[in-house]
């Protein structure tokens, strides 16, 4: 393999936080990114790389564009002259993520399974599982988020020596030094964003499953029970969804136009801003693998409410020193979430935010990717004709699927 580069780092499209770890594992070894569009359609994000170290198969639309065949033929390609020793996949079900590793298991290179994925996610269905089982005994090492997933990727059949965490993880430092910068600011800053002067900052999609509805009904109690004006804490909900419109309508049911903010979208450099000028945040999903925002809210120092749906809050979440978790079904425990933490004391929460933040930064994932594909080198597990055989048949489904 004379001439190959190291490893291949496969996403659907990368982001600021996709190029802040490309950058940190570079410094440790060769490494190359490759995404399928330099769009996506689930993020606002457009982000071109500068480095040169991010390959595109497809400039200027999302993956979901592109149909299948053109996809693989593009990955098969792209692989073929890159020759890496080992590619790391995103998840076992994209096309994408199928059609790498369906590469790699033909030209035996090691395969790194980067997945978040844990078992609350969804319900869980035996063949579907079983599935998940057949590919996973073809991936040579898993690089995932915590402890969660780790246990689910076990589950499916991977040993515990050949995962490694650090997975999820954003640019510490850009969110240290853009809170520092904005609390510097904050009379000057508050007024030209038009902030309220104290608020609980919530950021995120507006969708189902962030349970925005209940955080609001939550809220409601927690003012309903704060009445001096000076003093409470505003909600201040920051992104876009397809629920916008319903939440807005719910705000103005419980008479709380005053108090609950809607910020709209806000591009990367602008969340240090915000995430500096709030008191907490909060973070009320009904499901959520991780919660990258979670990881944003303690570099910048602030204590955190988090659903203990998140798999963020096992690892990440320290009951009573950096935040609290609840339960996201559970109305009256947020409200008393909300009130424990408003009633705390910010400054020793969010420092311990901020050491818990340093451990979990872009080194770890540098680290975790570097001893994934090691060990994956080390000790292959050659995928079995089974395994090929099922990833072929998910490649023709999803093909039959997007044909539709």
């Amino acid at each position: 393999m004379t001439g190959a580069c190291s490893t291949v780092l496969i996403y659907d499209s990368f982001g600021p936080y996709h190029l802040a770890r490309l950058s940190a594992v570079r410094s440790m070894m060769d490494v190359t990114g490759l995404e399928v569009g330099s769009l996506s359609s689930d993020y606002s994000w457009f982000t071109e790389d500068s480095s040169g170290f991010v390959e595109t198969l497809f400039p200027g639309v999302s993956s979901d564009q592109i149909s299948l065949a053109d996809l693989r033929s593009a990955m098969d390609s792209a692989l073929d002259r890159l020759n890496p020793i080992a590619v790391a996949v995103p998840g076992w079900s994209s096309p994408a993520a199928l059609s790498a590793l369906l590469w790699a298991w033909r030209h035996s290179r090691t395969v790194v399974l980067m997945s978040d994925s844990t078992a609350l996610d969804a319900p869980r269905r035996a063949p579907l599982e079983w599935v998940k089982t057949i590919i996973v005994k073809g991936c040579d090492a898993g690089f995932v988020s915590g402890s969660r997933s780790a246990d689910y990727l076990a589950s499916l059949g991977m040993p515990r020596d050949r995962m490694f965490d650090g997975y999820d993880v954003v640019d510490n430092e850009h969110f240290v030094h853009g809170a520092s910068a904005a609390r510097k600011q904050d009379e000057r800053l508050r007024g030209q964003l038009g902030l309220p002067p104290r608020y609980l900052l919530f950021v995120g999609r507006l969708m189902e499953k962030k349970n925005l509805g209940t955080l609001m009904k939550a809220y409601a109690r927690y003012a309903s029970q704060n009445t001096e004006a000076e003093r409470i804490v505003h909600l201040l909900i920051v992104g876009e969804g397809p629920l916008a419109a319903r939440l807005k309508a719910l705000r103005a049911e419980l008479n709380l136009g005053d108090l609950i903010h809607f910020y709209g979208h806000a591009d990367y450099p602008r969340l240090p801003t915000l995430y500096g000028l709030a008191e907490g945040f909060v973070l009320p999903s009904m499901v959520e693998q991780w919660g990258l925002v979670v990881n944003e809210a303690i570099a910048s120092g602030l204590p955190v409410l988090v659903s203990n749906r998140a798999g963020a809050a096992a690892d990440i979440v320290v009951e009573g020193e950096n935040g609290f978790s609840f339960s996201p079904n559970d109305i009256v425990g947020l409200t008393k979430a909300i009130e424990a933490l408003v009633s705390a004391d910010k400054n020793a929460l969010g420092l311990c935010s901020r050491q818990i933040a340093n451990e979990w930064g872009l080194a770890r994932f540098a680290k975790g990717l570097q001893h994934s594909v090691d060990k994956g080198i080390e000790a292959p597990r050659r995928a079995g004709i089974l395994t090929r055989a099922v990833a072929n048949f998910l490649v023709r489904f999803h093909m039959r699927q997007r044909d539709r």
